[in-house]
């Protein structure tokens, strides 16, 4: 078995040289992966570092960033135009207070999202830090969470443009955690 799982990570990097991947193609070979299962297996994380020519941290950390991506409930519900929430599995993510699988009121919310012509958008696990210092840089330490909602703002702006004006919820209190 573990041969087989040497031989499938052997075969998807295959087709570039590691060494120049830039982190955005690491962590898509990362995120394929995943989407196959490998890293259910015994010893495919020390695999995979040492094919990539980085550390095992350091692909904990792109996993964490993969996974977090997949728990947002309400976009891919609106994607399929549904009118109720399907359970997403919550994975590992900088900003745990906001990984909900199944948040409560669901239906209701997206009546209002459609109601209301709302657009969404993802907030991508590689910006939360970003977000984070750019709010402390202007005297708001804030914690995952609230970077999390600042960094998803930002996503929004990039992809449908600058709102007139917007309300960004400061939640929780940043002092309590610092990781």
């Amino acid at each position: 078995m573990e041969n087989m799982v040497f031989s499938l990570i052997d075969n998807i990097l295959a087709d570039c040289e590691t060494s120049a991947l830039s982190r955005e193609e690491r962590i898509a070979k990362i995120r394929f992966m995943d989407t196959r299962g490998i890293f259910q297996l015994k010893g495919s994380i020390e695999q995979v570092a040492e094919r990539l020519g980085v550390n095992k941290v350091t692909v904990y950390s792109y996993l964490d960033e993969v996974r977090g991506e997949r728990c947002q409930p309400f976009i891919k519900a609106m994607e399929k135009g549904g009118h109720d929430i399907s359970p997403e599995p919550v994975e590992r993510t900088q900003a745990e207070g906001i990984a909900i699988g199944l948040p409560m009121r669901g239906a209701e919310i997206l009546d209002y999202i459609y109601r209301y012509k709302v657009k969404a958008a993802t907030i991508p696990e590689d910006k939360i830090l970003a977000a984070r210092e750019a709010l402390s840089r202007r005297g708001i330490y804030a914690e995952h969470t609230t970077a999390a909602v600042y960094a998803g703002y930002l996503h929004y702006c990039e992809e449908h443009g600058r709102t007139r004006d917007a309300l960004i919820s400061m939640c929780g209190a940043g002092l309590k955690s610092d990781h």
